[in-house]
């Protein structure tokens, strides 16, 4: 077998091993194992040709990458100005500017990943494909960081009217009952939280980009708001939602049997309830809240044990 029959061999062993390559990763790694052992100048050529198909597949993760971004990112906001549901991977309780942009820098993580791989190709000599993959890497990663850019600019855009928006503006919203009864029929009301939605996407959103990049400015006035009232706010959210629940769980559990069986405590329980409409806001002291909440919650747990020692009972009597 002479030289030339092995440097086939060798070839079709390279062209063989290329064709299930799937992704630049397991492209690189093939090609830094064949460079290491091609001595002959036409094993080198054909090493080289290879690894202008993993600068292909490059350039596609480039374009994927920017085309998936664009596509998901349509019309993020319907015509009245309000947020709509997108097929974004977004973190649980995101709110829809800084979820886009914390979803966009992971795809800018995932590029830059890649480039990392892709440079690892020192020895490859320069080639039009080459050139191009280091053009598109810059083109997408220039691309996602002015998306990241302009989700900050648009949320923080109505924030900046200081003659909108003062502390008064978020402070009004806090004025408010703690707790709101919503009519669900004509025999049942369930209970809710009243705070106000803008003002938690506003927390969510500050805290998000707060948490995306230091590069990021938040508005002076909603910034100040945020960094005095916002853990307190959480705090008192997560009890409200304790008695909420408690409450809802009670109701949603009662038929018309249970109602009636169950009205001399409901009555108390509603009276308290309705005490704690007048007199509780989100403005007041944390410790008053707290307090008042966690009584009317033991009350609701106390009312839902006795119901359901009652079902269990009547379970048995049957």
């Amino acid at each position: 077998m002479n030289m030339k029959e092995l440097e086939y061999i060798y070839q079709n062993i390279i062209k063989f091993a290329f064709e299930v390559v799937e992704t630049v990763q397991q492209g690189v790694e093939l090609i830094e194992a064949f460079e290491s052992l091609a001595k002959r100048q036409t094993i080198i050529q054909y090493v080289q040709r290879q690894a202008d198909k993993i600068y292909q597949m490059f350039i596609k993760e480039m374009e994927k990458a920017k085309n998936e971004h664009e596509q998901m990112t349509k019309n993020i906001y319907t015509k009245d100005n309000r947020s709509r549901e997108l097929p974004i991977p977004m973190p649980l309780g995101s709110a829809i500017r800084s979820g886009v942009a914390i979803w966009t820098q992971s795809i800018i993580k995932r590029v830059e990943k890649l480039n990392k791989i892709r440079l690892k190709l020192t020895f490859i000599k320069d080639t039009r494909l080459k050139n191009d993959a280091r053009e598109k890497y810059q083109d997408c990663l220039n691309y996602l960081k002015r998306q990241m850019t302009a989700q900050h600019t648009e949320w923080k855009r109505p924030y900046l009217d200081e003659t909108q928006v003062t502390d008064h503006t978020f402070w009004d919203m806090l004025n408010r009952p703690v707790l709101t009864l919503q009519r669900v029929d004509r025999r049942r009301d369930t209970l809710k939280s009243s705070f106000r939605v803008e003002l938690l996407e506003m927390f969510t959103e500050i805290y998000n980009w707060k948490k995306t990049s230091t590069l990021f400015s938040i508005p002076e006035i909603p910034n100040n708001f945020y960094e005095k009232h916002h853990n307190q706010q959480a705090v008192l959210r997560e009890y409200v939602m304790l008695v909420v629940r408690a409450y809802n769980k009670i109701k949603e559990s009662m038929d018309s049997k249970h109602t009636i069986l169950m009205s001399q405590h409901m009555a108390f329980l509603d009276s308290q309830l309705e005490k704690l409409k007048l007199k509780l806001k989100w403005t007041m002291k944390p410790e008053i809240v707290v307090q008042r909440i966690k009584e009317v919650r033991n009350y609701c747990v106390e009312i839902q044990a006795i119901l359901d020692k009652f079902k269990r009972n009547f379970n048995i009597i049957k």
